[in-house]
């Protein structure tokens, strides 16, 4: 079954505020905490095509926080977007 069928396409537009809210959260965090990438990650980032290596953060944490709303919590978890094994996130605002 694909990822389309779980989820509720008359709900996203509902939804997609607490995305961007949680998602916004999560870069603000990697822009004060995060670091730097090292000169061979910077060199890799220009090479596949990165516009802005320079303003790319690494933030580690034990765990990927999870939304704050419900639905978009359920949502991300029945899709796969975070369980046990993601190791980490790309976003962008």
């Amino acid at each position: 079954m694909g990822v389309m069928s779980f989820l509720p396409l008359n709900e996203l537009p509902a939804l997609f505020p607490y995305v961007v809210d949680w998602i916004s959260c999560l870069e603000k965090e990697a822009q004060e905490s995060g670091r730097a990438l090292t000169p061979i990650e910077f060199n890799l980032a220009q090479t596949v095509g990165v516009a802005h290596p320079e303003e790319v953060r690494i933030l580690s944490v034990r765990r990927i926080p999870l939304p704050a709303h419900q639905r978009v919590k359920q949502l991300a978890r029945r899709v796969g977007l975070l369980n046990a094994d993601t190791a980490g996130l790309t976003l962008r605002v």
